[in-house]
């Protein structure tokens, strides 16, 4: 039953949220022989009809559910906006300007910020679930052995991308950026009504991995730029670190986004990029 497995009881005799976690985790030499199998029935797959590789169950078989969850977004934002003491005084700091405050009611602002609250722990969950059967290194071990995109035959240099063949918590395979492209273009063009979702999901494994890597670097003080000299660096870019210290402590930065997420530093400083992280 869900609740006994992944809920617990909060500080007010609530059942909360738990994090599904593997029961039965797996041995490095069991995730090699289950990858190299896994690997082995898409590469048939892609032989056989590369549509196998995205298969998308349609938005509106969750609707009901969906539903459930946007009016319950809805009654707490008002409860929120009238009886958090944190909410209103957020709200009192972050005033409007004049006219509008007219058009912005409180319980829309608080909403607003919930849905944002939402986005980021769906993020994080949804990075989490990659890590579910594998661990923290999902890109380093589904790297194909022959070294060659599965779609396309090329060769998959350090620019290679992850993609989910059905987001079921079933691990992604490794593509080459064309053979990904191809795989979704295909996606996009035979099922029209999916457009939206394979959109979203075409930039799913750098976006899931935001609100984690933030947290990072708010608990250990690190900044953006540490991050981007660090992967410069270790591409054999000239960087200026000014101290000994700044360069340990951003290649430090730089070793905990790659212990998370697996990506090499060009990977990095391509997130960065694309979501506008590195600025100078």
């Amino acid at each position: 039953m869900l609740e006994g497995k992944y809920s617990h009881q909060n500080q007010g005799g609530k059942m909360g949220y738990v994090r599904p976690k593997n029961p039965m985790p797996l041995s490095p030499a069991e995730k090699k022989e289950l990858l190299k199998t896994y690997i082995e029935f898409y590469e048939e797959q892609a032989k056989e009809d590369i549509s196998r590789l995205n298969k998308k169950i349609p938005r509106e078989v969750f609707e009901q559910t969906l539903d459930q969850i946007g009016t319950i977004l809805l009654q707490h934002s008002a409860e929120l906006s009238e009886n958090n003491d944190d909410v209103k005084k957020f709200l009192k700091e972050t005033p409007l300007p004049s006219p509008l405050d007219e058009y912005l009611p409180r319980d829309f602002r608080v909403f607003c910020l919930l849905l944002n609250a939402l986005k980021q722990w769906l993020s994080a969950e949804q990075a989490a679930t990659d890590r579910y059967l594998l661990g923290g290194t999902a890109r380093k071990q589904l790297r194909p052995t022959s070294g060659h995109c599965m779609v396309t035959g090329e060769k998959i240099d350090e620019h290679g991308e992850l993609h989910h063949p059905v987001r079921d918590g079933r691990p992604p395979i490794y593509l080459s950026k064309q053979g990904h492209d191809q795989v979704e273009h295909l996606i996009s063009t035979t099922e029209p009504e999916m457009n939206s979702i394979a959109d979203t999901n075409a930039n799913a494994n750098g976006e899931q991995f935001l609100a984690e890597i933030m947290t990072i670097k708010k608990k250990y003080h690190h900044s953006w730029a540490q991050l981007r000299k660090a992967c410069d660096f270790s591409v054999g870019k000239p960087v200026d670190f000014t101290t000994p210290q700044v360069k340990a402590t951003s290649l430090t930065f730089a070793r905990r986004v790659k212990d998370l997420t697996g990506w090499s530093p060009a990977e990095i400083l391509d997130w960065m990029h694309e979501n506008g992280l590195d600025l100078k």
